[in-house]
Parts: C-alpha cells; structure tokens; sequence
C-alpha cells in the first residue's frame, strides 16, 4: 500500500512539474513572440507616424510658390499602413491594444473620406485651405494616435524608448494639431459674436 502511494506520488510530482515546465515554455515563447511583434509593428508605425508629419508640414506651396494654375497643391502623399505585410502573432497583444492597432486602417480611411467630404463640399480655389487644414488637422491626430500606441508596444516588448533628435515628429503634430485647434475655436468664436450682433 505504502510503495502504491509513492508510485502516485511520483506519478503526481512528475505532472505537476512537466505540466509546469510547458507552462513556463509556452509564457517564455509567448512574450518572444511580443516583443518580435512590438519591433516590427513599432517600425511600421514610426514611418507612418514620419509620413503623417510630412503631410503636416504640407501647405500646398511648393518653396512658398503656388502651381502653374496659381493654386496650392498638396505635395505629401497620403501615407499607406498595411500591417497585413506583418508576419507577426497578433494574438501575442493585449487585445484592447491589438484592437486599437488593427483598427488605425480604418480610422486612416474615415479620415479619407472626412477630407474627401471638405475638398468636395466646402474647399475653394485658388487655396483650398479647409483641404490643408482637415488634411493637416486628421494626420496630426493620426501620428499622435500611432505614437501612442509605438509608446505602448515598447512598454510591452521591453523595449527602450527610442531618442528623438532634431527631427521631433511629436512636436510638429502636437504644435499643428493645437494651432487648428485654436484656428477652429476663433472661428467658432467669431461666428457666435456675428450670429449676437445680427439679432
């Protein structure tokens, strides 16, 4: 009886400890699997966090010139985010954040059509300028959102926060984002003590 309990014993112990040590193979292989996605995912976006700042910076004169026809012209193209190219394990995410960064395509694309809307409705030669400041106004938004979710991928994969040099692509998101912002107070601003004085 006695030798029956030690072989159930050992038969236990030697569960628990193979059991244990998939455990400890599966959480080591999964936060590998994290941290290969946080950089080549955080790579994609900092280029797109970069193109975001060029159309930003966009003001449709080409060295402070109009083009041929005396219009602005965007120059900037729209930036692209394919992260279908990744062969990454997405499920390796936290899902909020995985979520968050599989759905930017789609907030890329409603931005789209929100300048689509502007260019089409609004916007009036020979410069455009709702175009350039939804343009400018989505994009900034865009790259602040993406920096954020690059700052969450580098948290999560251990990753050191990577230095900004001269270049700083915050700043000229953060810096257009609040002077539209401030634009679009003023006007609204005005508007309201135009709609008093006229009654």
């Amino acid at each position: 009886m006695e030798k029956a309990l030690y072989g159930l014993s050992g038969i236990f112990i030697g569960f628990i400890l193979s059991s244990f040590k998939e455990w400890w193979i599966l959480k080591f292989k999964r936060k590998k699997e994290a941290e290969f996605l946080s950089v080549h995912v955080s790579f994609l976006l900092e280029r797109f966090i970069e193109e975001c700042a060029e159309i930003v910076e966009d003001d449709g004169l080409y060295h402070g010139q109009y083009n041929q026809e005396g219009c602005r012209q965007a120059h900037a193209k729209e930036p692209s985010l394919n992260l279908k190219s990744l062969d990454v394990d997405w499920k390796s995410l936290p899902s909020g954040l995985m979520y968050r960064i599989l759905d930017l395509p789609n907030e890329i694309y409603k931005a789209n059509k929100r300048i689509s809307s502007v260019e089409e409705h609004v916007a009036s030669p020979p410069d455009y300028e709702e175009i350039f400041e939804e343009r400018q106004y989505a994009y900034a938004k865009l790259g602040l959102l993406a920096i954020k979710y690059v700052d969450e991928l580098r948290d999560l994969g251990s990753l050191r926060k990577r230095g900004r040099n001269k270049h700083n692509p915050e700043k000229t998101l953060i810096d257009k984002r609040n002077e539209i912002e401030s634009n679009i107070q003023l006007r609204e601003s005005n508007k309201y003590q135009r709609g008093r004085l006229d009654k």
